[in-house]
Parts: C-alpha cells; sequence; structure tokens
C-alpha cells in the first residue's frame, strides 16, 4: 500500500491474476489489470508514478495515476524474484532480488537496470528495502541465518548478521530516531534494531509466534507493525526520543544558552543538558520537560559561571518510558575578557557566533570541505569549526558540512547539514533569517537547442535525466531555501534534495515537506515525503 500523487491511497492486490488497486479518501475502489503477474510490493516513485514488483514474473511495472503501465524486465529475468522496492536518496528505484543467486537492483524511472551482487551471499533471499538515514538503502536477507543488509547508492553492500538464528528478516523502515528497525517473523517473533554503524538489538513481541511482517512509521512518531498469525493484530512499538539540531548561541565570556530539539514519540519526555571543558562533561542543568506530543519541540538552557576563552563540550540528553537518547558531542569558545590590565584584549581563537547577513559557522563532519570566500579565486580546506562571510562557495561534493546561521538579532540561531553538492550560501541582513544554498559549480553541460534539431534530440534523451548539478540538505524547522536554475525549493523541517539537469531542476523530499515554486511557471507546489517536482526548462 503507498500514498498516491492524486490524494488516493493505492495497493497492490495479489489475488489469481492480481492488478493496481485505488481507494478514495471517500472509499471509492477502482482497479487496473493486465499485469503479467500479481504484483507484490509497491511504492509511489520520484517521477509521480506507482511502481511495484512482479514477483513471479521477473518484472517491475509502473502504473501513471491515470491507469496507463508500463513493464521492464529485469536482468535475470523471469527467475529473479523482484520482491521488496523503496525510493533511494539517488532518486531511483531499489529492489530486492529475492532468487538465487540473489541480487540488489537499481532501476531509473526510464527503465535502466543495474544489479549489485559483490558482498551480498548468493543464497540470503533478500526481501524488504528501506531509504536508511545514512544515505543507503537497507534490506532484510531472509534465508537462515538470516541478515540485514546495507548497499550504498554506488553499489557497496555490507551484510550484518542478526543474532537470532533463522530470524527470517521481513519488512524493514527507518525510524526518527536515525535507526532502522524491521520484523522477525521465525517464532517467538521479535522487531530488531540497527544502528547506522551496523549494531543490532532485538526485543520479542508480547504475543508468542505473532510472525510479525510489515513495518512503518505512524503519526505519533512509533512504529507501527502488523501480525499475521494467532489473532491477526496491529501493534506498535514505542521509541526513545529523537534528538537533533544541538546549538550553542549567545556565547558569553561566561555564560552561553544550550538549544536542541527533542522529540518525545508520544511519551512524557524529560531533558537535560550536559556540558564541560571536556567530552566528559562534568556539569548539567536541572532536569526540564519536553512535552509529551509527537512532534519535536524546541528546548533551550542557559548556563554561566564559565571561563572565559575556554573551549567546552556539550550534549543534550533526554529520556521517556522506552530508553534514553543522547545527542551528538558539539562544542563552543567562550569570548575572552575585553579588559586585560586596561587594554584591550583580542578576542580568544575560535569561531563566533553568527552574525545576521554578515557570517555563518562551518564545521565539517566528514570528508573534504573547502571554502571559496566572496572575492577570492582560491578554496580554502575546512578542517576545523570557522566563521564564514555570508556569499561564500562551499565545495561539499565529497564531505558533509554543517552550518549554523543567524536566525535574528537576538542571538537566536538555526543549523542545517548539507552534502554532495557545491553551493553559495546567501542571507539578507534585513531579513527574518531566510537562508538560501543556491546551486553552484559551473554551468551545465547540455546540448544546444537552436541548431541541428535531430541531433538536439537525441542528445536531450541521453542527458536530460543526468545530475550535473545537486545538493542533499537536512534542517529541523529552520528557514532555509535550495535554489537551482528552475525552481526554489523552500523547506518545513525536512531532509530534501535539490538537482539541476538538462530537462529543469528535480526537487527530491525524502522526509518531511518541501514548498517548490517553479520559476518559469509562476506556481508553487507543495512536496511531502516521497515524492518530487520537475520544474522544466
Amino acid at each position: 500500500i503507498a500514498a498516491g500523487p492524486d490524494g488516493s491511497v493505492w495497493f497492490a492486490d495479489r489475488g489469481n491474476s492480481g492488478g493496481i488497486g485505488r481507494i478514495t479518501l471517500a472509499g471509492e475502489v477502482s482497479e487496473f489489470s493486465g499485469f503479467t503477474g500479481p504484483p507484490k510490493s509497491i511504492v509511489l516513485g520520484p517521477d509521480g508514478n506507482l511502481w511495484f514488483t512482479e514477483t513471479s514474473a521477473g518484472l517491475i511495472g509502473k502504473v501513471t495515476p491515470s491507469g496507463g503501465f508500463s513493464q521492464f524486465m529485469a536482468p535475470k529475468g523471469v527467475g529473479s524474484e523482484p520482491t521488496g522496492i523503496t525510493v533511494g536518496p539517488d532518486g531511483n528505484l531499489w529492489v530486492t532480488e529475492a532468487a538465487n543467486p540473489a541480487a540488489i537492483a537499481r532501476i531509473t524511472t526510464s527503465g535502466a537496470f543495474t544489479e549489485y551482487t559483490t558482498g551480498l551471499t548468493a543464497n540470503s533471499k533478500p526481501l524488504g528495502i528501506t531509504a536508511g538515514p545514512d544515505g543507503s538503502l537497507w534490506f532484510t536477507e531472509s534465508a537462515n541465518p538470516g541478515a540485514i543488509g546495507r548497499v550504498t547508492t554506488s553499489g557497496a553492500i555490507t551484510q550484518f548478521a542478526v543474532p537470532t538464528a533463522n530470524a527470517q528478516p521481513d519488512g524493514i523502515t527507518a525510524a526518527d530516531d536515525d535507526n532502522v528497525y524491521f520484523t522477525e517473523l521465525s517464532n517467538p517473533g521479535k522487531i530488531g534494531m540497527i544502528t547506522p554503524s551496523g549494531s543490532i538489538s532485538e526485543l520479542a513481541t508480547p504475543t508468542s509466534n505473532s510472525q510479525p511482517v510489515q513495518i512503518a512509521p505512524g503519526p505519533d512518531g512509533n512504529l507501527w507493525f502488523t501480525e499475521q498469525v494467532n489473532n491477526g493484530q496491529i501493534a506498535s512499538i514505542t521509541l526513545a526520543p529523537s534528538v537533533d539540531a544541538v546549538t550553542a548561541s549567545s556565547v558569553t565570556e561566561t555564560s552561553a544558552v544550550l538549544k536542541a530539539d527533542v522529540g518525545p514519540n508520544s511519551q512524557p519526555t524529560s531533558h537535560r543538558f550536559e556540558y564541560g571543558p571536556s567530552a566528559g562533561y562534568g556539569s548539567r542543568t536541572s532536569a526540564a520537560s519536553a512535552g509529551s506530543g509527537a512532534a519535536s519541540v524546541a528546548v533551550s538552557a542557559a548556563i554561566d559561571k564559565l571561563t572565559p576563552a575556554t573551549l567546552y563540550h556539550f550534549r543534550v540528553v533526554a529520556s521517556n518510558a522506552t530508553g534514553t537518547s543522547y545527542g551528538p558531542d558539539r562544542t563552543f569558545t567562550t569570548s575572552a575578557s575585553p579588559l586585560a590590565g586596561n587594554v584591550w584584549a583580542p578576542l580568544a581563537a575560535g569561531p563566533s557566533p553568527p552574525a545576521l547577513g554578515r557570517t555563518a559557522l562551518a564545521r565539517a563532519l566528514s570528508g573534504r570541505v573547502s571554502v571559496r570566500a566572496p572575492g577570492s579565486s582560491t578554496p580554502v580546506p575546512l578542517t576545523a569549526a570557522r566563521d564564514i562571510p555570508i556569499g561564500s562557495e562551499i565545495d561539499a561534493r565529497y564531505g558533509v558540512v554543517a552550518l549554523t546561521v543567524a536566525l535574528d538579532r537576538r542571538g537566536h540561531t538555526q543549523s542545517a547539514t548539507l552534502w554532495r553538492g557545491n553551493f553559495v550560501i546567501g542571507q539578507s541582513p534585513s531579513g527574518n533569517g531566510m537562508t538560501s544554498f543556491t546551486l553552484a559549480g559551473g554551468r551545465l553541460s547540455c546540448p544546444r537547442r537552436r541548431h541541428h534539431a535531430a541531433r538536439f534530440a537525441a542528445a536531450a534523451t541521453a542527458k536530460a535525466r543526468t545530475g550535473v548539478r545537486s545538493l542533499w540538505a537536512r534542517d529541523n524547522r529552520g528557514r532555509f531555501s535550495t535554489r537551482g536554475e528552475n525552481s526554489i525549493a523552500t523547506v518545513r523541517g525536512t531532509y530534501w534534495e535539490t538537482v539541476d539537469r538538462c530537462d529543469g531542476t528535480l526537487t527530491v523530499v525524502a522526509k518531511g515537506a518541501v514548498s517548490v515554486r517553479d520559476i518559469h511557471r509562476h506556481h508553487t507546489v507543495l512536496l511531502r515525503a516521497g515524492r518530487s517536482y520537475l520544474a522544466r526548462a
């Protein structure tokens, strides 16, 4: 079952010859048939169509909202058994092929297949697949002894053994706590969790031999799953709080304000900040409530009696009845005392708080990141947290960068994480903190339209969907937008990609919602998770 682009719900009908069904929110059902084999899994594709697997026929199918369909044969043909399907962070479809020898396949929206098998056990029977929080795809391997696999968008596969032998992992999904959860069919029936680093834990379901199958995030911030035997129940599993956007602002010689976003996941949740001159911290704020809602809330705490010109570490710790979550380690540096023997002393080494419309705080989280200041022709490697001027060009094609910018003139800040792109940061000194990331990195290499129409048409077919310039970004309800040649995407707390292509600017939403302004057609489209929009050139 999948939410469609037309406001209806679409589903795979596996009975008899099978079909693809559509049901409106008013309960009106229609069905499209004529497929080769019964459809099994279905997902909304990045092109606005519904994509599905036909396991017994070895096919991947595509159906438009009006009912027109296409089918694409998997490379190994009928015996490949395509099963699970999802949308990857690269804007392609990713499919598990359960037959021996097993494979993970990538299929473009034009129907081009690539199979990956290196690192995958031949008879592992991969079933479910999902986009993970780390930019990779995660999948279940149900054959004995059972494993969870990870495949990068370049095709590198890693396998992680499930602790329970013959657990038969099946459904899989990513959760708001940045972990991946999966079901285990075998008796007694369990829900497993795997961290991005590959550490697995398991929790037995209350009903023995419940055989949990599919699993998905619910609107309450927790996870919901199906149990196919005994009473045939729908069940949920609560999650520990989510923590994100950990920052420090209003830093002086002796004080600072620590901030974070905490998601209670519909359970009463408390939080505190830990801080000190080392990663051992040593000091903490008083515990405070983050509420019991489904959505993340902004929390903060003021700390004082700090030492001037000193580097401090801090993190947020949040707890509910399910567990305790620890935020990432962050740092800030207090200012030096402004007077030293009646002489003005220089500021302490290290970055200063960002200034609205003037500076941003940049920090490389991984890989290689460089910054080219306005008016400079030479990029400088970003090896430590530093202030950069607004208007700088940041090259994060081979790394991940965290940016903190001012939200107003009162010391409030907002943060975003960006990767796989080259962009220019912009912000008005008189605005409301809205910060833009404009794709950069040279002109697109596209065929010319004015001459040789036939040659252009052939070249355009090959190049139109090639992502020449792209940028992935993630924030938490900040005021940010990404700008391509043909559209402007304004976010509402999300995880999204912007791609400049020869045929237009593509916006893909992996989480949250994005408002896309089509520059040429002068209209705005609201995209939610799993959807995309192409603003044509």
